[in-house]
C-alpha cells in the first residue's frame, strides 16, 4: 500500500503535521507493515524555508510530476486549480482523500493507520498520542455506521451499529438469553451495537427474534455501503468447552443460509432453539450474505449456541475489514456485488 501526502507551496504546515503524526507514530511503535510506503510528494521544488521546516519535522519530500504509483493520495487542505493536473495523474483505481478541516485531517490519518495495520494498530496509535480511541474512530467511520428503526404491529426495534467499534453494546430484546448471544456478536466482532427491541412476547419470541435478525442484517448492509475495498469472505471456528462451531460467510450480495446444528432440548434458557436458525436466516437475507454454520461437536446447548454466535462474530469481523490492496474497487470479478 503506497500512500502519498501532497506537498505544495500554499500548504498550511499544521495541516500536514497533523496528517503525518499518526502514521509517524505507527512507525515509531514498530507497527508499520512491510508493504506500507508513505511518501510526502511535491510536484516541483519547494521554497527553501518550507523545505527546511519540513526537514526539521522529519518530513523528507519526494519530487514527482506523476502520482500513478500510489494507492492512496491525501490532500491535507483544500484543492486548488493549480493542483488539478497533478491530481489527475493518479491511476484510475487509486483513492483520493481530501479533508475540509484539521480535525478531519487528523481522523483521516488515524483511519489510514487502521487500513494499513488493523484496528488494534489504530487503537495503539491513538493511545500513544494520548487520545481516546473514539476520537480516532469518529469522523471517518461514519460511512461504516448505520442507524435504523423497524416498526410493525408485532415489534418495535431501534438499532445502531458501528463496524469500526470496540465492542461496546447495549442490548435489550426482552429475551435474556437472546441478549446474551447478541452481545457475543458485539464483543467478539468489535462492533459497537445498540439494540432496543419490544415485541409481542406474550405470544412467543418468534417475531422479536426474526425482526431483530432482519434489522441487524439490514444495518450491516447499510454500513458496508458499496462494499468497495471489502475483504468480503471469512471463516471462523470457535470452541466453547466441549462444543465447536464453524461459521463461513461471504458478503456476496446473494443471500443464502445453511445451518447444520442439533440440540438436546427445545429451548436454551428462554430462547427456542429453532429460532437460532431462523435468526441466522433472517440476518443473511437483509445483510445480503451467504452464511454457512456448522456445529462440529456438541454438548451443553448453552455452549453449542455460544460457540455459534462467537464464530459468527469473528467471521463478521474478518469479512467486514477493509483490504488496502482493494481500495476503491469492488471485490468481485463481476465488478459489482
Amino acid at each position: 500500500m503506497n500512500i502519498a501526502f501532497l506537498i505544495f507551496s500554499e500548504i498550511k504546515l499544521l495541516d500536514l503535521l497533523l496528517a503525518a503524526e499518526p502514521l509517524q507514530q505507527l512507525q515509531k511503535l514498530g507497527l508499520n507493515p512491510r508493504n506500507l510506503q508513505v511518501d510526502y510528494v511535491s510536484e516541483a521544488p519547494l521554497p527553501a524555508a518550507l523545505d527546511a521546516t519540513l526537514e526539521a519535522s522529519l518530513i523528507k519530500t519526494k519530487i514527482s510530476t506523476s502520482l500513478t504509483e500510489y494507492d492512496v493520495v491525501v490532500l491535507a487542505g483544500k484543492q486548488t486549480p493549480a493542483l488539478k493536473t497533478w491530481i489527475n495523474s493518479m491511476h484510475l483505481e487509486a483513492v483520493m482523500l481530501s479533508c475540509a478541516n484539521r480535525a478531519e485531517t487528523f481522523f483521516l490519518s488515524l483511519k489510514l493507520c487502521e487500513l494499513a495495520a488493523g484496528k488494534e494498530a489504530r487503537q495503539k496509535v491513538a493511545e500513544a498520542l494520548g487520545l481516546p480511541d473514539e476520537i480516532g474512530n469518529n469522523k471517518l467511520t461514519m460511512l461504516r455506521e448505520a442507524s435504523l428503526s423497524r416498526k410493525t404491529k408485532e415489534t418495535s426495534i431501534n438499532l445502531s451499529l458501528n463496524l469500526d467499534g470496540s465492542g461496546k453494546h447495549k442490548i435489550s430484546t426482552g429475551i435474556p438469553f437472546f441478549d446474551h448471544m447478541l452481545s457475543q456478536i458485539a464483543v467478539h466482532g468489535l462492533f459497537d451495537l445498540i439494540i432496543q427491541a419490544k415485541g409481542d412476547l406474550e405470544i412467543d419470541p418468534h417475531h422479536t427474534v426474526e425482526d431483530v435478525g432482519l434489522a441487524l442484517g439490514k444495518a450491516f448492509d447499510q454500513a458496508l455501503g458499496d462494499r468497495k475495498g471489502l475483504v468480503r469472505m471469512a471463516t471462523a471456528s470457535v470452541p466453547m468447552d466441549e462444543s465447536l462451531a464453524q461459521v463461513s460467510l461471504d458478503f456476496s450480495g446473494r443471500p443464502y443460509t445453511v445451518v447444520e446444528a442439533t440440540w438436546n432440548d427445545i429451548k436454551v434458557g428462554d430462547l427456542p432453539v429453532t429460532l437460532i436458525t431462523h435468526f441466522l436466516e433472517s440476518f443473511a437475507v437483509q445483510a445480503r450474505c451467504n452464511l454457512s454454520v456448522r456445529l462440529i461437536t456438541g454438548g451443553d446447548d448453552h455452549h453449542r449456541a455460544e460457540a455459534i454466535f462467537k464464530s459468527l462474530a469473528r467471521a463478521l469481523d474478518a469479512a467486514t475489514q477493509l483490504d488496502p490492496r482493494r481500495m476503491g474497487t469492488v471485490p468481485s470479478s463481476k465488478g459489482v456485488l
